[in-house]
């Protein structure tokens, strides 16, 4: 069913079917799908309206298989959103639901403007639904107000779950130092993999990513996280805030360079279970990893890395239960 109302195209039910070199202008919601299998989107712009509350590319599940490769999307609220199920407020009549299985994003942007809750690009968890198979490369997202790339429940939902998610090549970023962040995790995710991050600093943020209180991961990967010589003021306090919880978090190839004033790349409010930082450059830097308040990390490597111009590697403040510290083969020049 293809259907043209409130301003937009809405596709429901769809198999097997390739939408391409589409162009939307001045819209309230672009383009909305729900209900697909084996459907591509292709090469196409949706720009919305901003005097409005626009939402350019919306996807709603149920969807096993799909891909949206080279879209260009823009919007005053979200630019681009994956979402398991509508919030009540704003669904239509016989709005689909349901899980969302095997979807790849490639070379798409989102560009959210105008509205704190919008993001460049998101992901709605939603009551018991789940991802699985979810994987994004060479996109850019940025917002003005909210999120450059989040995955949450926003204001309406909970208890929905990520199975597994790619971050390939991505750079997201934004512009409200305040209330948001590049990234933004905000409910549970089975195994999380960032490769290759490209998540810019600007000057006016404090946190590039954070993990929610609400997050719990259980296997997070990153490799290949690059934040060099970007000459960071001096509000720049931390890159990762980690307020939820991880099992395992991993970083590998990581190369940081900053102000070497109150600059740490890790701050732990939440528990790690466990934390290595890998055959990685880490400079510049006040701490490379602090806990704060109740803030936990049962176990540390540290191993096979670089590190200068730093007066001090860890501050760890929880000494309720100790942390189990392993470092071997690094280097340091000028090393508290």
């Amino acid at each position: 069913e293809i259907t043209y109302n409130r301003d937009n195209w809405t596709l429901a039910g769809i198999g097997a079917s390739l939408f391409e070199a589409y162009e939307h202008y001045d819209h309230h919601r672009g383009m909305t799908s729900g209900a697909l299998a084996d459907v591509t989107f292709r090469n196409s712009f949706t720009i919305g309206n901003d005097n409005v509350s626009s939402e350019a590319h919306k996807t709603f599940g149920p969807i096993n298989g799909l891909l949206l490769e080279n879209l260009n999307t823009n919007g005053s609220d979200d630019a681009m959103s994956i979402q398991t199920e509508e919030a009540p407020e704003f669904a239509w009549p016989n709005q689909s639901e349901g899980d969302i299985w095997n979807v790849t994003v490639r070379k798409c942007r989102g560009q959210s403007a105008n509205r704190a809750a919008g993001a460049g690009i998101v992901l709605y968890c939603a009551n018991g639904y789940k991802f699985a198979g979810m994987v994004f490369e060479d996109c850019t997202g940025h917002s003005t107000q909210g999120a450059g790339f989040a995955i949450t429940y926003g204001n309406t939902f909970n208890g929905g779950t990520v199975e597994d998610l790619t971050l390939r090549n991505c750079e997201f970023s934004t512009a409200n130092k305040a209330t948001q962040f590049a990234i933004n995790i905000g409910c549970p995710v089975g195994i999380l993999t960032i490769e290759n991050d490209k998540t810019k600093q600007s000057s006016n943020d404090e946190v590039a990513v954070l993990v929610q209180g609400a997050a719990y991961i259980k296997i997070m990967r990153v490799r290949g996280l690059f934040f060099e010589d970007a000459n960071y003021p001096s509000v720049v306090t931390r890159l990762w805030r980690i307020d939820g919880e991880i099992s395992s978090l991993a970083f590998e190839d990581i190369r940081v360079s900053g102000n070497a004033s109150m600059f740490k790349f890790m701050e732990v409010s939440g528990r790690v279970d466990n934390l290595a930082i890998t055959n990685s450059n880490l400079d510049n830097l006040y701490r490379v990893v602090k806990t704060n308040g109740t803030g936990r990390i049962d176990a540390i490597d540290l191993s096979s890395n670089h590190m200068s111009s730093c007066p001090s590697i860890l501050e760890l403040t929880n000494v309720t239960k100790p942390t189990k510290v392993v470092m071997n083969a690094n280097t340091f020049t000028d090393v508290g």
